[in-house]
């Protein structure tokens, strides 16, 4: 390998780990959003807007929802796609879960 070869080889392994890099550091952010999200509250979707109902929407039309959602987003129904699959689930099933115990304790049901 000559000279010119090495410093080549070189440079481009230490551009490519650069840019690896880079993905790194937006993926550490958007999964501690994520989680910022999921333990302090509602940022951006509301409970209503989380389990698809209108924030005017009644009692039993929350829990038919609540039930619905879960049923859809539950970790169980993906468990053969995958880890990437079930780490969303998760993630959903916190969130829906998160958003009825609000609605809960906002309209007083059980």
């Amino acid at each position: 390998m000559s000279l010119d070869e090495i410093i080549i080889t070189i440079a481009g392994l230490l551009f490519g780990y650069w840019i690896i890099g880079l993905f790194n550091i937006e993926n550490s952010k958007n999964t501690n959003n994520e989680e910022t999200d999921l333990n302090n509250g509602f940022s951006e979707d509301q409970w209503f807007n989380i389990l698809e109902v209108s924030e005017n929407e009644g009692i039993s039309g929350i829990k038919k929802a609540y039930l619905k959602m879960i049923a859809r987003y539950h970790p169980d129904k993906v468990e053969s796609l995958g880890v990437e699959f079930k780490e969303i689930a998760h993630k959903k099933t916190l969130a829906i879960n998160k958003a009825y115990n609000e609605v809960k304790k906002i309209k007083n049901f059980n």
